[in-house]
């Protein structure tokens, strides 16, 4: 048996879906697509006379477009090739009728939850337990959004600093863990603000929060303000940014070519696993969206 080594390699940080993990976690690594459409049918291989597959790495820049038209037989053909670009037209589509949004809200899980911690043995830590932050996380997140809706809680937000020890200690603990960011710059070079030697956030230390929110739910909670329409794009971006992913190269020696074993294949943790098992829903846009079948001039 030949002797093989695996090396999983980090990105630039801007390209978050290729970070290493932060926790010690099993994974499994699938080369392709998602792995839905691969058990789920047939492939279709394109190919020459010859057997060689080269059509589809030759004509990246051709194939790698949001909209394609061209001319056939004095009939105009327009074919939209990006599922993303569908869904996002879908979101357009919603705002025409009823407005641009107001709040983007995300929810972090928090590994430290008592619900979580009062189920594990002494020896235990919540990784290895990801059924168990999985079913806990969702919990709290559908109970989020129904505060969210029928409390009106966002109402107030907007603080920012750190509040005081003294008056407040339980709000000053609960900002200092989940909403500082830092210490970064001479402090800490490797902090994920920074970029060039510099701190990319205008506020590095502590960003707004919510304190009925923050001391409730007990982890980082991030709400924005949609000041404008170009925002939604950004939103839109930031919701579908991709299944994390992992850079790596399997080599059997110290020489190797490395552009040829450079594989770019899928990451798939143990919470998106069981989130899967346990059939909660991955996305959810209302009002629903039925796209008509008219097709207008061009």
């Amino acid at each position: 048996m030949q002797e093989c080594s695996l090396v999983i390699r980090e990105r630039p940080a801007n390209q978050p879906q290729h970070s290493l993990p932060t926790a010690s976690q099993v994974a499994a690594i699938t080369v392709g697509d998602d792995i839905e459409t691969m058990v789920r049918g047939r492939d279709i291989k394109v190919q020459t006379h010859a057997g060689k597959l080269r059509w589809v790495r030759q004509r990246q820049k051709e194939l790698r477009v949001e909209l394609k038209c061209w001319q056939k037989n004095d009939i105009t053909i327009v074919v939209r090739g990006q599922y993303m670009t569908q869904r996002y037209e879908d979101r357009m589509a919603i705002i025409l009728k009823e407005g641009k949004p107001d709040i983007f809200l995300t929810m972090t899980c928090n590994s430290s939850w008592s619900e979580i911690a009062s189920k594990l043995s002494p020896t235990q830590t919540p990784q290895d337990h990801p059924d168990l932050a999985t079913k806990i996380f969702r919990a709290k997140f559908e109970q989020l959004k129904q505060d969210v809706i029928t409390k009106g809680v966002l109402e107030k937000f907007g603080l920012s600093g750190i509040p005081c020890k003294e008056t407040e200690p339980h709000l000053h603990e609960a900002v200092l863990r989940h909403m500082v960011y830092g210490p970064c710059g001479t402090l800490n070079q490797s902090s994920p603000c920074m970029k060039n030697g510099q701190c990319k956030l205008d506020n590095r230390w502590v960003v707004s929060y919510n304190p009925w929110l923050l001391l409730k739910y007990d982890c980082h909670l991030n709400v924005q303000i949609c000041s404008s329409i170009k925002s939604i794009k950004y939103l839109y971006k930031y919701c579908y940014k991709g299944l994390d992913r992992v850079a790596m190269d399997v080599h059997r020696s110290s020489h190797y070519d490395e552009v040829q074993q450079f594989i770019d294949a899928r990451w798939i943790a143990a919470p998106e696993v069981y989130w899967r098992i346990f059939r909660f829903n991955l996305y959810q846009m209302y009002p629903s969206v039925e796209r008509l079948q008219v097709h207008l001039p061009n």
